[in-house]
């Protein structure tokens, strides 16, 4: 009797083993959605390994609520799955309310379209995005998902695209997702941690971490991590100075060009982790066109994702345990913020708290700045070599190297500097001219520095002047700003580029980093002497 006891028990921890093995080898999801003219093929085959699933416009809802199919290709799918990517198409009523009800009230013929779509396509599923309803619709559009998913084939998957809800709303379009019992019908909800500002409302971020944040926050309150899908912007947005509407949408690539093309300041807006761009199209210059709408002259404020950015939410998304991320949409994007996306994609990414206090790269570097007195550690034993920079103790690494006495009064140049504990030596530095504001006033203490803007206050340092360099550098185009900085730096061998001949002149630098580039100026320093 006992051996049958020990023989049921050993059976019941045997399975009980292989389904937290099943669960902990459950396929995470990295999924982008499909909406524009591109060449997707091309584009899924650059970014190889990096999505698992799309989410193509392949039907709308039309406004007696029936299906319309967009165009489907065989070869396409086919294509697509040899890659080991799933196509789970999104079903959307475009914002029309009418056709959303429509589809609601008569969801039984709407649902044998759908199921009969993804068998004929061999699609692997839905993505349910039926927007701009009420929480009079609330109840229904629980049990529309969960009619189509009885009639769904098992293997196939029912998603629902759900509105970010950072504050809890149950009235308004927020209100007509109860999240909890879709959460039951469907295998996962994307939330659409995006539109925190909007075109026609005040100027922001597109997705603050803050607005992804709390809006996952609440939804975890409701709905288990397993099932949560966090949505992400390829896309930003801009307001253009003195304009009373403003707030359309652009994509990354587009950003960067206008950058490249028109007299621009970048900076990191390290609180809420977005990248802002102020650029003036000045009357004499060609007026560039986006989505339609031709630009005149003026000062523009642009708000948008880069690597950074989009890396500090994909590490949340891991070190909250979700399902998976999806971005809106591919075609949009620049090419760094693939880099975030593609290291979730390994299985060995893991976010964690504990990082090696040294890296070995960089311990001569680290050992020659705090003996010249220039950089001090975090603490006693951690340099914090992994910590980015920000502006503040970057000027402060400017003071100590110049050997500047700071008075104990002195004008402040920056509104936003008042109660600032490095505002008496910020302005002491603003005085020789090596740092400046931004065009509103502000300094922008807490922001982190990137790499062109370090290159072109240190390229103050090495004496003679700029000469044309050999370096070509294909993100760093004549026209840029910082041109003449990064190639003098980059001639000296003060700064080197990556592999792939680009700068990444964007990219926010880290405290290693800076001291590696330190030392190196000291040792060009000493060559020119």
């Amino acid at each position: 009797m006992a051996q049958k006891n020990r023989m049921k028990i050993l059976v019941i921890l045997i399975i009980l083993f292989v389904g937290s093995l099943h669960a902990m080898n459950e396929e995470k999801i990295c999924m982008t959605y499909l909406y524009g003219n591109f060449d997707y093929l091309s584009l899924l085959g650059r970014k190889k390994g990096s999505v698992n699933v799309i989410s193509p416009s392949y039907f709308d809802i039309l406004e007696d609520g029936s299906l319309k199919v967009n165009s489907i290709s065989h070869d396409f799918v086919q294509k697509v799955h040899q890659e080991n990517i799933k196509i789970t198409p999104f079903i959307s009523n475009h914002w029309n309310q009418k056709a959303g009800r429509n589809a609601l009230e008569n969801s039984e013929t709407l649902i044998n379209q759908i199921v009969a779509k993804v068998k004929q396509y061999e699609l692997d599923g839905v993505n349910v995005d039926i927007e701009n309803l009420t929480s009079s619709d609330r109840e229904s559009y629980v049990q529309f998902v969960k009619s189509l998913r009885e009639k769904m084939p098992k293997n196939k998957t029912v998603s629902v695209a759900v509105a970010a809800n950072p504050h809890g709303f149950e009235t308004g379009w927020q209100g007509s997702y109860d999240e909890r019992k879709l959460a039951q019908y469907a295998d996962y909800l994307v939330i659409m941690a995006y539109d925190e500002h909007y075109e026609g409302g005040p100027k922001g971020a597109v997705s603050s971490i803050q607005f992804l944040q709390k809006s996952v926050e609440q939804a975890l309150t409701k709905v288990d991590k397993n099932k949560i899908v966090v949505g992400v912007p390829f896309y930003g947005r801009y307001w253009k100075e003195k304009e009373e509407i403003g707030g359309y949408g652009v994509t990354l690539q587009r950003i960067h060009k206008l950058i490249e093309e028109y007299e621009s300041q970048v900076s990191y807006d390290t609180y809420h982790q977005n990248v802002v761009a102020n650029i003036i199209i000045k009357e004499h210059e060609q007026k560039p066109i986006i989505n339609g709408k031709k630009l005149s002259a003026g000062k523009y404020e642009f708000y948008y994702e880069n690597e950074s950015s989009m890396k500090e939410k994909v590490e949340w998304v891991v070190k909250k345990n979700l399902k998976g991320i999806a971005a809106w949409s591919l075609g949009q994007e620049s090419i760094e913020v693939w880099d975030a996306f593609t290291e979730y994609m390994k299985p060995s990414f893991v976010k964690t708290d504990s990082e090696p206090k040294e890296t070995t790269w960089a311990k001569d570097a680290i050992s020659f700045v705090k003996t010249k007195g220039w950089m001090k550690g975090k603490s006693e034993n951690d340099f914090g070599e992994n910590e980015e920079l920000t502006r503040a103790e970057f000027v402060t690494i400017l003071a100590r190297m110049m050997q500047l006495e700071v008075p104990q009064t002195i004008e402040n140049g920056f509104w936003d500097l008042s109660n600032h504990w490095a505002k008496d030596i910020i302005n002491t530095v603003r005085k020789t001219g090596l740092v400046e504001g931004y065009l509103d006033g502000s300094f922008r203490a807490e922001q982190t520095v990137t790499r062109e803007e370090v290159a072109k206050v240190l390229s103050y340092f090495l004496k003679d002047n700029f000469s044309s360099s050999k370096t070509e550098l294909s993100d760093v185009p004549q026209n840029r700003w910082s041109y003449q900085y990064i190639q003098k730096m980059v001639d000296k061998g003060v700064f080197i580029g990556y592999q792939d001949d680009t700068f990444k002149p964007q990219k926010r630098m880290t405290r290693a980093e800076i001291a590696m580039v330190l030392m190196r100026m000291n040792i060009s320093q000493r060559k020119m002497t």
